[in-house]
């Protein structure tokens, strides 16, 4: 028999979540929070999480801003928090809740690349570009990151750091043929005729049926 403690109803929540059983789980995350006078920032943090799937986002918002209140720093709080605000379709304020998490935590590279997704939404190209190289300083490894840098770049009158950007893909993932078309792209903005089409082959060889490639043949 469990003891009836703050942690204990925690635990309770805990695994009424991971069986689905949602409304349970509020319940039983409300009871820990009473117990531990709402000082319990995990609690906060897992029953806005649980509220947000029930699709409940204007709760799960309050239910992250206790968590963020109740700990400091809590960065998952805070990007948790970003992700209800774009529910709620008010970006500023998603935009405000990642940079207070990333300047808790400046490694959530999850968080750098939202944010310059939202930059992007919102017109703000250099801020978004600013935010996906953040993104790949923390990970380079992220090829949505470099992706979108490619794209942007080459949008903001920039082909050759486009190319520099998607050849950073592609040392990682020589098969992605969006990146190759893309990268051919850029190079014909450069005038490289020759580099476009040897990048376009390349989009064809990962990818026979890349009607796009094909078309750029023409």
């Amino acid at each position: 028999q469990l003891e009836d403690g703050p942690s204990e109803w925690f635990i309770r929540g805990k695994l009424a979540s991971d069986q689905g059983r949602d409304a349970e789980a509020v319940g039983h995350y409300e009871r820990a929070l009473a117990l531990s006078a709402g000082e319990m920032a995990a609690a906060w943090l897992n029953q806005g999480v649980v509220y947000r799937r029930m699709g409940q986002t204007r709760n799960a918002l309050a239910s992250y801003r206790s968590a963020a209140l109740a700990r400091e720093p809590y960065p998952e709080a805070w990007y948790n928090m970003a992700l209800a605000f774009v529910e709620l379709a008010q970006l500023d304020s998603a935009v405000w809740a990642y940079r207070q998490c990333i300047t808790q935590d400046p490694d959530m590279v999850n968080a750098h690349y939202n944010l310059g997704v939202l930059y992007s939404e919102q017109g703000n190209a250099d801020q978004a570009i600013a935010a996906w190289h953040s993104a790949v300083r923390t990970d380079p490894g992220m090829r949505k990151a470099w992706f979108n840098l490619g794209v942007n770049l080459r949008r903001a009158g920039r082909p050759e750091e486009a190319v520099a950007a998607y050849d950073s893909l592609l040392v990682r993932y020589p098969k992605d043929e969006r990146a190759w078309f893309n990268r051919g792209i850029a190079l014909k903005d450069l005038g490289d005729v020759e580099g476009a089409l040897a990048s376009y082959r390349a989009a064809l060889e990962a990818d026979p049926n890349y009607v796009s490639a094909w078309m750029n043949f023409g």
